[in-house]
């Protein structure tokens, strides 16, 4: 028969391995996890006594308990576990990310672009907050809502407070459903145009994923580059990939034929240097160029926008229909190559 004092240990090793799991810091299978849960059975509010009475006991020293939700412990499924993806080159560190599990949106990070302002200058929708949230899950979202008669839509970025030159830049995106309106991960400096016909200095802006809802002919997706000529008129490049090599794929995630890039979750990335732009979807190569060259600093922009010339296709009875983010990372070449392998770095300015 085991001892009091055993059990307490092992007590303790269940609540420290669970509260690491919550707060992403290790990975277990599924049939690891749910068997810990079950043989614990108790909500967040029992679990901290208990953890705050083995700690005081035994002198245990145990993972902070900020993780824990006030509604009880959220399992997070494999995929959805922070961890560097298998599509980050080698020799590249994470230097700034967001993962969104908080409860509301990490202001230090991230500020309301362009609020209370039309999206398109048709005053056809208005930016507003309201429209940005976390949803409890690990997920940014990001929706579009309506208040008398406006569309409200949503638009967040790091300008002014993360604005990298060069680097690989990755988002885990399940875009919006429903035409009318528009998700996307981009970047743009508020330097752009100020020096027409020099994207390198006034910088351009690049749109890592764009989409357009489901039902489309061209799979509704877009990768652009678009820049001030001399004469200030915007030059680009842009292209509509083929999703499917993407599409066809079986889906790790369910096990089954993706037909639209909304169905699942997937990874959109740039690898941007001092030669050129490369845009991947899943690891896919979409897009190589030099065109649009820019060497200044660049915010990411998350945004889920409804123009003018899109708004009346849009549903508005429809308020389920939105964008989540599960992540954002950014990671420049490691230059200390005993570090190589290291992707935990700190946000910077």
């Amino acid at each position: 028969m085991q001892s009091e004092r055993l059990i307490r240990y092992r007590c303790t090793l269940q609540l420290a391995l669970a509260i690491a799991w919550t707060q992403n810091l290790l990975v277990f299978s599924e049939d690891v996890v749910s068997p810990l849960f079950h043989e614990m059975d108790c909500g967040s509010s029992e679990l901290e006594n208990h953890v705050g009475l083995l700690a005081e006991q035994d002198s245990v020293t145990l993972p902070p308990l900020h993780a824990i939700r006030p509604e009880g412990l959220h399992i997070r499924r494999n995929e959805d576990i922070a961890k560097r993806s298998p599509f980050v080159p080698d020799g590249y560190l994470m230097i700034w990310h967001d993962e969104f599990n908080a409860t509301e949106l990490d202001i230090s990070k991230w500020g309301y672009r362009r609020e209370g302002q039309s999206s398109d200058g048709s005053g056809e929708s208005v930016l507003s907050r309201n429209c940005v949230s976390l949803d409890g899950r690990g997920h940014l979202r990001i929706a579009t809502k309506e208040d008398d008669g406006v569309l409200q839509t949503g638009m967040i970025s790091t300008n002014g407070t993360f604005e990298p030159v060069y680097g690989y830049f990755e988002a885990r995106i399940r875009f919006q459903r429903q035409q009318g309106h528009h998700g996307a991960f981009w970047l743009k400096p508020s330097s752009y145009g100020k020096f027409p016909g020099d994207p390198g200095r006034s910088g351009v802006e690049l749109d890592i994923a764009e989409f357009f809802g489901s039902g489309r002919r061209d799979r509704g997706m877009g990768v652009n580059i678009y820049w001030k000529n001399k004469d200030g008129e915007i030059d680009r490049c842009t292209t509509q990939p083929d999703l499917t090599p993407i599409l066809s794929t079986t889906s790790s995630e369910v096990g089954l034929n993706q037909k639209e890039l909304c169905d699942h979750f997937h990874v959109f990335n740039l690898l941007w240097s001092s030669t050129h732009y490369e845009f991947s979807v899943d690891g896919h190569k979409i897009l190589t160029t030099e065109d649009g060259l820019s060497h200044q600093g660049q915010p990411i922009i998350l945004s889920l926008l409804s123009h003018k010339w899109e708004s009346g296709k849009f549903d508005r009875d429809n308020r389920d229909d939105a964008m989540l983010v599960d992540y954002v990372r950014v990671y420049q070449v490691d230059t200390n190559s005993s570090a190589v392998g290291l992707d935990i770095g700190k946000s910077r300015n």
